[in-house]
C-alpha cells in the first residue's frame, strides 16, 4: 500500500516536470518567434551566493530543461564563482567521494574563466569612473586634484582587480564623495 502511494507520488511529480518543461518550451518558442531569434540566452548570475542547499536545487532544477532537447534551443549562460559554488556542491553532500568540482565538470559543456583585471585594464576602468562621476567637485574634495591616481594606489591590488567589486567600491566612493562636499559646504557656511 506505501509502495503504490509512493510511486503515485512520483508520477505526479514526473507530471508537473513534464508540464513545467513543456510550458517552457512554448515560451521560447514564443520569445524567439517575437523576437526573430534563433535561441534563447537564459543568464543565471550570483550562483555562488546562495547557500549550498539553493546552489544544488538551482543547478538541479535547471538540469530538468537541459535533459530533453525540444524545440527552441536554449542556452544557460551560468556566471559564478567556480571555486565557491564547487566547495557549496561538496558540503551540500557531505560525502567524502563526492566531488563538487567533478560534478560541474560534468554539468557544463563549456566553462571559460574571467580573469582579474591587468594594471592597464583597471588605470582604465578607473579613469572611465572618475570622468563619468555625478560629482566630480565633491570627489576631488575628497581626494585631491590627481583622484585617478591615489584610487588606483589605494586599490590596485590582486583581490580588487574583479570588475565587480570595483564597481562597488566605486559606488560607495561616489556616496562618500557626495556627502562629503555637502559637509565641507555646510562647514564654510
Amino acid at each position: 500500500e506505501a509502495l503504490k502511494a509512493e510511486e503515485a507520488d512520483l508520477d505526479s511529480i514526473k507530471d508537473e516536470v513534464a508540464e513545467c518543461r513543456e510550458k517552457f518550451f512554448d515560451l521560447t518558442k514564443l520569445a524567439t518567434k517575437r523576437t526573430g531569434k534563433r535561441a534563447l540566452v537564459v543568464l543565471l548570475d550570483d550562483l555562488d551566493r546562495c547557500t549550498p542547499d539553493n546552489v544544488v536545487s538551482l543547478i538541479e532544477g535547471v538540469k530538468v530543461y537541459l535533459t530533453k532537447k525540444v524545440g527552441t534551443p536554449v542556452i544557460f549562460v551560468w556566471a559564478m564563482d567556480r571555486d565557491v559554488v564547487s566547495a557549496a556542491i561538496t558540503s551540500k553532500y557531505d560525502n567524502p567521494v563526492f566531488n563538487g568540482a567533478d560534478y560541474l565538470e560534468k554539468l557544463f559543456d563549456y566553462q571559460t574563466p574571467v580573469s582579474r583585471l591587468d594594471s592597464g585594464s583597471f588605470m582604465k576602468m578607473t579613469t572611465h569612473f572618475v570622468k563619468n562621476c555625478r560629482d566630480k567637485k565633491g570627489l576631488n574634495r575628497l581626494l585631491g586634484q590627481d583622484p585617478i591616481e591615489k584610487i588606483t594606489r589605494f586599490l590596485d591590488i590582486a583581490p580588487l582587480r574583479n570588475p565587480r567589486t570595483l564597481r562597488r567600491i566605486w559606488s560607495m566612493l561616489q556616496v562618500v564623495a557626495h556627502d562629503a562636499a555637502h559637509v565641507i559646504e555646510y562647514a564654510r557656511s
